[in-house]
C-alpha cells in the first residue's frame, strides 16, 4: 500500500522535569548480597523507609565509589556509584528517611554515620583464631 503517512503528537506546551531513579531498599535474605547501580545523571532518591528499623552499618568503598549497606545477618545492599571522585555523596541523590523527612546528599552526610572500607575486617571461614593460607612458626 502507497500513501500518505501521518503521525500525531499532542503538545502540551509544557516542558517535563527529568525522571527521578527510585531505589527502594529492602533488606536482602540473610548472608545474601544485592548490587543496585544508580544514575550518574538525573535525579536519583534513596528510599530508606523499609528498613528504617533495622540495625545497619554504611561502609564507604574508596575503590569503586560505592556504599555498603550491612545488616546484622550478613546481608548486604551495595550502591553504585554514591560518591563522586572526591568522596562526597553524589549531588543528584536525596534521601528519604521516613514519612515526610528527605535529606539531601549533604544532610545525609552529616546525620548519618559512614565508615570508611576495610575497617571491620571479618574471616572469610572457619572459626576465629584459625589458621589460614600461610602458618608460620618459629624453628
Amino acid at each position: 500500500m502507497n500513501g500518505p503517512f501521518v503521525v500525531a503528537q499532542a503538545n502540551t506546551g509544557s516542558t517535563s522535569a527529568a525522571p527521578v531513579q527510585v531505589i527502594k531498599l529492602i533488606k536482602p535474605a540473610a548472608g545474601q548480597t544485592e548490587i543496585i547501580h544508580a544514575s550518574f545523571t538525573g535525579q536519583v532518591k534513596i528510599d530508606f523507609t523499609a528498613i528504617a528499623n533495622e540495625q545497619i552499618v554504611i561502609e564507604k568503598n574508596t575503590k569503586d565509589l560505592s556504599a555498603a549497606i550491612k545488616f546484622e545477618d550478613g546481608s548486604v545492599i551495595i550502591i553504585e556509584p554514591f560518591f563522586d571522585s572526591l568522596g562526597t555523596i553524589l549531588g543528584n541523590f536525596t534521601f528519604e528517611m521516613g514519612p515526610n523527612v528527605t535529606f539531601s546528599g549533604q544532610e545525609f552526610a552529616l546525620r548519618v554515620p559512614i565508615t570508611e572500607g576495610g575497617a571491620d575486617v571479618q574471616p572469610a571461614a572457619g572459626a576465629a583464631g584459625a589458621a589460614a593460607g600461610a602458618d608460620v612458626h618459629g624453628f
